[in-house]
């Protein structure tokens, strides 16, 4: 944890900043005077120890079904034909019952071809495979993956 203020650029009418590392996550804060640095760089240090600045905080990753849905709830609504739409809801309803709970950043690429697999071996048609990929190929282009 810790706060600096210094000039980015040594000189006279540069600005100053405040620099702010905590919990492993940087930032920094243009700030105009080195006065009004100071200060503000006072007053992030009393946040800090207090625990009441959000810096480095990790934040709520949603889960697949959570994101699948929200995405067909407005990006899919909008752009996709209205049987398509259903379509979707009916293989995300039925057949991904499997990803719903877990969360975005553990949904990999061997763990869909895993459970494409598995759906082919389950006696699942390959067209229903097909489009059970085209939904999760829709879904993730929304997602950085």
């Amino acid at each position: 944890m810790g706060v600096i203020v210094r000039q980015k650029v040594k000189g006279k009418g540069k600005p100053w900043w405040v620099f702010v590392a905590h919990n492993g996550k940087r930032k920094s804060i243009k700030v105009g005077d080195r006065q009004a640095a100071e200060a503000l760089a006072r007053k992030i240090q009393e946040k800090l120890a207090a625990g009441a600045l959000g810096i480095g905080e990790e934040k709520r990753i949603p889960t697949f079904g959570e994101y699948a849905r929200k995405w067909l709830a407005t990006y899919g609504e909008t752009h996709l034909k209205y049987s398509t739409l259903k379509r979707y809801e009916s293989l995300l309803r039925f057949h991904l019952t499997g990803l719903d709970s877990l969360p975005l950043d553990q949904v990999t690429r061997p763990g869909l071809k895993d459970l494409l697999y598995d759906k082919l071996k389950a006696g699942l048609a390959p067209t229903t495979v097909i489009r059970i990929k085209a939904l999760i190929k829709e879904v993730h282009n929304g997602v950085a993956c």
